[in-house]
This record gives C-alpha cells, structure tokens and sequence, in this order.
C-alpha cells in the first residue's frame, strides 16, 4: 500500500542566514561524537587546519558551529553542552553547568584551546564559567530538534487521510508511540 507522501517529515526549522543554511544543510543524526585517541601525535593535523571552515564564533551561531569545532569524542561531547559567552583572539569565555566543568579536565580543555586557536589563529585564554542557568546549548539544541521532528511526525501520521482510512475502515488503532520521523530514506 502506498500513501499519498502526507506523512514525509519536513523541515521544522525557519528560514536562517547563509551561514546557519549551510551549517543546517547536514544531517541532524550526526553526531559531533566520535573515536578519540589520547596520544598527543600532530599527524596531519596541517591538513585538518586548511580544511577547517571560517567560523563567525558568535553566541548566536554556536549551536551550529560547535560541532564544526575540530574536537572529537568526549572532547566535543563536553563542549556540545557549553554556552559561548564570547569569543576573541585573546580569550574564549564559554559557561556550563557544575556537572560539566567537573568533567572538562586539563586534556580536554587543551583540546578545546587548539579547537579554537585553529579559527582565531592564535591560543586564547580559555575561561568556563560555571552557571545554574545556561542558553540552549548544542546538545539541547539538537534534542529539541530532535522532539520536534518525532511530534511532527507523529501529528503528521496521525492526520494522514489514508492512515484515517485504514482505521476507519477495519477499526484499528494505531500506536503513536512506534511512530519515528525518517531522515532521508533511513529512520532515525
């Protein structure tokens, strides 16, 4: 059976700039988490540099830009659930929770130095505020996203003309619960 395509999931986000479009353009199930090694060897790290997008390092834009950051695994897990306050050549002021500060030790603060001496092309000072209350961060930021996408989907589903055929017709019930949106050809 194939429905009329009422229920495809579409974007929820509004009309950003050029910057936030193009930071948007990727795909939300990716994850700024990957494999991290501790050995402290440069490599290609030259490579990775001149690949490196211009961030602007902006409050407003961190959201999009923290996983542009070349940080991997708990490095960029951690940093994901920072708020940037500002962002200079000389100094980065981000905040997070008690939690998270606990957590960022002097390895991963190193990293996230580099991280950001590789935009401002120069080693800031890295100050983290620790704060009760914080903006949306990354990690939540994407979360929201994420709950957003699965009530869109959920309510778009349910209000499909077809799918209110079919229960209608053979006096079914569906399980809002098993619904999940589809991220391109592959759910989520």
């Amino acid at each position: 059976m194939e429905s009329s395509g009422n229920a495809n999931v579409q974007s929820i986000e509004p009309a950003p700039s050029d910057l936030v479009s193009q930071l948007l353009s990727t795909s939300l199930s990716e994850s700024p988490v990957t494999e991290e090694h501790d050995d402290d060897s440069e490599g290609d790290s030259s490579a990775e540099t001149e690949s490196q997008p211009t961030l602007a390092l902006s409050p407003e834009a961190w959201v999009f830009e923290c996983r542009l950051l070349p940080v991997k695994g708990m490095t960029a897990s951690l940093l994901a659930q920072t708020v940037l306050v500002s962002a200079s050549s000389e100094k980065v002021l981000l905040a997070t929770n008690a939690h998270t500060d606990s957590l960022l030790n002097e390895m991963h603060r190193r990293r996230v130095t580099d991280a950001f001496a590789t935009q401002l092309g120069g080693a800031p000072d890295l100050v983290i505020e620790v704060r009760d209350q914080l903006g949306e961060t990354p990690e939540s930021y994407r979360l929201r996203l994420k709950e957003e996408r699965l009530h869109l989907a959920q309510s778009q589903f349910k209000d499909d003309p077809f799918i209110t055929a079919l229960t209608e017709r053979f006096d079914a019930s569906v399980r809002i619960d098993t619904i999940q949106p589809r991220n391109g050809d592959h759910h989520v």
